[in-house]
């Protein structure tokens, strides 16, 4: 037979309630009966743990006092200065073997006149009782002390004391295993761990054979420590009390519990909890428009209160992640078209920052790529206003990403990147991921994302998504960065790390348009290293690459930025030199000249040689010397043919030469041989 819910109340008020208590009362009232006999007997055993912990603090006192006198104290008598006596005992008492032992220590002479005290616990301040002390050095203690004394002979001879000690307070007695004792000294309370009842009397030692006594309602113990000091340990002897009244009260109490129950449970339970049944089915099968009213007791309305709020809030996140879904559909559709057609770094790395940001709603970003140094450098801020040239190092939390090739999620992992990140936190809430290549095998930059401190913590499932995100841009933004290096790689001479010539004659054309268009004069140069063949036959092939690569870097450094260096072919190369007439050309010709000449070139390796050449240097500007890039071209040819026929080594500027002169073909054809 199926229970009803009322039943079920019924049997739950019967079970669980009614009867633990009666079985609890039942237990009590045995409990109480068993501690009864029991007082006396715990008592005993409390005063036995509480004299041999007592004797320990004894003992302690006592290897405090040994220690000092193994110290040498007995020089301090002899010396019978108090300061510097009193700097040693605290000295000593500072020592860790002291640590726990004594509150204070006094040195005392043979007359019983004391010398010095110290202290270890600075809440101890016997100097008012120091005579006091010294007196007692032979005997007890004084009331609210334990001490330990030790003569001291050295060398047979008595010069005095050491005296070691405690201050007897509650807290002493509180660390006793004993849940109440006290000291007694003379019949007279000094401490103890609890309020001692003023209804205990006790006028001698129990412990002499009479056994422990009951007094108004205690079980005591009484254990003299010294002639004058006894410790008192008790503890409270539970009454019978009225047990059939309290029976009777709890039957009561239980048979109105039980009616009270079932009549709540009829009107107050059952109808909310069958309505909010109903509503929750509708929800599960996708209706969440449905309410409950509220009603029944003040729980039961709010669980219908939860129910609705849970149906708004659900209603409310369904939209949200239909809206979210086609948000991040668009995004990564953008994102796909981009990295699949686009080879411009800039662009590629703003879709990749906007579309993390879109999909994990966060309002600020950058993004960081590796540089030659190992530094990271800013390539996009979304927010943050970092200056141009920031860059971040391997302390820097970008930094630490990239080494790792780890994830953050702040503020979670706070606690794990404290001892090895320094800087480059942005914001409180944060997530940092590692941009990964494919090609390298490792991270190239970071991507890091924030939120407002007012606004939602990131979660873990924003962490993954971001983190999937970030490798597959990844692998776009490194293709994008290996379509750059090869690019540059077909533009540049890989010896010399200049541009060739191929890049030189695009860039020809576009300067010779630009010069024509804005009425502009433009330079050309070409320099030819002088009787190179002779370091290639005496040094061989590699000094030879060394020295050329040397000498292209003196031409660089000899020009402006705007300004075009190229390799030729073999040991000459072709400068063009936008906005510069022909007089400016022959000036940055013999400046380049000079440089290459001034200093011999270090080359070879370990056996290194010091290797001085000259260079010759042809020079024609447009449009005095020829309106398009072949016509410059062949009379800075004839200018540099006309410097080497003259002997090498100098300027030749093409109005010092006829343009009707002609280059011999072997030198105007062949760009790898020996002038």
């Amino acid at each position: 037979m199926t229970m009803t819910l009322r039943s079920r109340v019924a049997w739950f008020v019967a079970v669980v309630v009614v009867l633990p208590l009666l079985v609890g009362s039942a237990l009590l009232q045995r409990s109480t009966q068993v501690s009864a006999v029991d007082a006396p007997r715990t008592v005993a055993r409390a005063m036995d743990d509480a004299l041999a912990q007592f004797d320990l603090v004894q003992e302690r006192i006592f290897d405090q006092a040994e220690l000092l006198a193994l110290a040498n104290a007995a020089a301090r008598v002899t010396d019978d200065r108090s300061a510097p006596a009193r700097r040693w005992l605290t000295e000593q008492l500072a020592n860790p073997r002291a640590a726990a032992r004594a509150d204070f220590a006094l040195i005392v002479r043979r007359d019983r006149t004391p010398l010095a005290i110290a202290y270890s616990d600075p809440a101890v301040d016997l100097d008012g009782r120091v005579d006091e002390l010294a007196d007692a050095v032979t005997g007890d203690a004084p009331p609210g002390l334990l001490t330990r004394s030790r003569a001291l002979w050295p060398a047979g001879q008595f010069v005095g004391w050491v005296v070691t000690g405690v201050q007897i307070d509650d807290e002493l007695l509180r660390s006793l295993p004993a849940s109440n004792v006290a000291l007694l000294d003379n019949g007279r309370v000094v401490a103890a761990s609890r309020p001692v009842p003023r209804e205990l009397a006790v006028p001698r030692s129990t412990r002499d054979g009479a056994g422990v006594p009951r007094v108004a309602g205690h079980a005591l113990a009484v254990e003299a420590v010294s002639p004058t000091r006894q410790l008192l340990v008790w503890e409270p002897t539970p009454g019978t009390g009225p047990i059939v009244m309290a029976w009777v009260v709890l039957l009561v109490w239980a048979a109105a519990a039980v009616w009270l129950t079932l009549v709540a449970a009829q009107r107050a339970i059952s109808d909310p909890v069958v309505q909010a049944a109903a509503v929750a089915r509708k929800a599960a099968d996708g209706d969440l428009g449905q309410r409950i009213e509220p009603a029944g007791a003040a729980e039961l309305q709010s669980l219908s209160g939860a129910l609705n709020e849970m149906g708004i809030e659900m209603d409310r996140r369904l939209r949200e992640l239909a809206d979210s879904r086609d948000q991040l559909r668009g995004a990564l559709s953008r994102l796909g078209e981009t990295l699949s057609s686009s080879l411009n770094l800039d662009r590629t790395l703003a879709v990749v920052t906007d579309t993390a940001m879109d999909t994990v709603q966060a309002d600020r970003a950058t993004l960081v790529l590796t540089t030659e140094d190992n530094d990271l450098e800013t390539k996009i801020d979304r927010g943050f206003d970092l200056p141009d040239d920031t860059r971040f190092d391997a302390h820097s939390l970008p930094g630490w990403v990239v080494r790792t090739g780890l994830s953050v999620r702040l503020p979670a992992d706070q606690v794990v990147i404290a001892p090895a990140v320094d800087g480059g936190i942005l914001a409180t809430h944060q997530l940092s991921v590692p941009v990964t290549g494919t090609a390298t095998g490792g991270c190239i930059g970071a991507l890091l994302l924030a939120r407002s401190d007012r606004g939602p913590a990131f979660t873990e499932d924003d962490l993954r998504t971001v983190r999937t995100f970030a490798s597959q841009a990844g692998v776009a933004i490194e293709n994008v960065l290996l379509h750059q290096e090869a690019r540059r790689l077909s533009l540049t001479d890989p010896l010399t790390e200049l541009w060739n010539f191929r890049y030189f004659q695009l860039q020809a054309l576009r300067e010779v348009e630009a010069a024509t268009r804005y009425h502009r004069p433009l330079g050309l140069l070409i320099v030819d290293l002088d009787h190179f063949k002779r370091v290639n036959d005496r040094h061989g092939h590699p000094v030879g690459d060394q020295v050329l690569a040397e000498v292209a870097r003196r031409i660089r450094t000899s020009t402006r930025l705007p300004d075009i260096v190229a390799r030729y072919g073999g040991e000459e190369f072709v400068l063009l030199l936008p906005g510069t007439d022909a007089a400016g050309a022959v000036v940055t010709a013999e400046r380049i000249r000079r440089r290459v000449a001034r200093l011999p070139i270090v080359a070879g390796g370990q056996d290194a040689l010091r290797i001085s050449v000259t260079c010759s240097v042809g020079v024609a500007a447009y449009p005095v010397h020829g309106a398009s890039v072949e016509e410059l071209l062949r009379r800075a040819d004839v200018a540099l043919y006309t410097a080497k026929s003259q002997g090498r080594d100098r300027v030749i500027n093409a109005d010092d030469v006829g343009a009707e002169v002609r280059v011999p073909a072997t030198h105007r054809d062949s760009r790898v041989g020996a002038h």
